[in-house]
């Protein structure tokens, strides 16, 4: 399929393609947030990038943190994944993989919604992102009342109003496309992968499922993760109590100021206790 790219800058100097500039520019601006909390890498280290979108973290990692990395980037609805192999070709052929999946509980088959006007809410879980757009809307307008005195001035029904249309509009104009789904077990066994030292999850709802796709024996081989999730059901501590059984010392949460009044958390997990050098 024939993909209409865009070109923008990022990292100041550093030309790529995307689908929607402020996008690029929002999630250039949101990357350093995953290195945090004692999470790094180092020369030699593998990477998951899991929700790679059109690769800005991948980029961020290879090109400005350490060049030295081996980085599995995974995106799986197409006209994302397009973009994304482009950005790989033109910056790190030999050491970002794009891998045009997505990782999940089982191998499987899924239908992922495309939002043109909102790629980075593409979601193979359409209906619990539509049924979220309600924290969408009231972190919107909390934000919205902390800005400008001219914004803290209109009242919140007009916000809604506005808010609800653009939402209307993003929902409206959706796209459907088949993908595959395997597990991060299943990518380690397939690639002869013995660690992955820094497992990064950003794949819209997908979180839980995904962490459920790994083996027993393969959880011991991985030694950071960082995530967003969303605290659906109680997601949350659910996955603090998975990561504490499994080992990791280091476990902590976060929300950017941003997302205050939405269920949507960073977490950080490290196999090194705190008190280790």
């Amino acid at each position: 399929m024939k993909n209409p790219t865009k070109k923008a800058v990022i990292f100041d100097a550093v030309p790529i393609y995307c689908i929607r500039k402020k996008e690029a520019a929002w999630l250039s601006r949101e990357v350093p947030v995953y290195l945090q909390h004692g999470i790094s890498v180092s020369s030699g280290d593998i990477v998951f990038d899991v929700g790679a979108h059109i690769g800005v973290f991948s980029l961020w990692l290879h090109l400005q943190q350490n060049p030295q990395l081996t980085i599995y980037a995974f995106e799986p609805v197409a006209p994302i994944a397009e973009v994304l192999s482009q950005n790989v070709a033109a910056h790190a052929p030999g050491n970002i993989k794009v891998m045009p999946v997505g990782l999940g509980k089982k191998e499987e088959k899924l239908t992922f919604t495309y939002y043109p006007k909102a790629t980075i809410w593409s979601t193979g879980f359409p209906l619990t992102a539509y049924n979220e757009r309600v924290n969408t809307k009231t972190a919107t307008i909390a934000n919205l009342k902390q800005g400008p005195l001219a914004y803290r001035m209109i009242p919140t029904v007009v916000w809604e109003t506005m808010i609800d249309v653009v939402l209307n509009n993003v929902f409206r104009r959706q796209q459907s496309f088949d993908g595959a789904i395997t597990t991060i077990s299943a990518i380690m066994h397939t690639h002869g992968l013995e660690r992955i030292d820094l497992l990064k999850i950003d794949a819209e709802y997908a979180e839980w499922d995904i962490l459920q796709g790994i083996e027993e024996r393969h959880w011991s081989k991985i030694k950071q993760v960082v995530m967003e999730l969303h605290d659906i059901d109680d997601r949350l501590q659910k996955i603090k109590s998975l990561l504490q059984r499994q080992g990791f010392h280091n476990i902590t949460h976060t929300q950017q100021e941003i997302l205050t009044n939405t269920n949507i958390h960073q977490l950080y997990a490290s196999r090194k206790n705190e008190n280790q050098p």
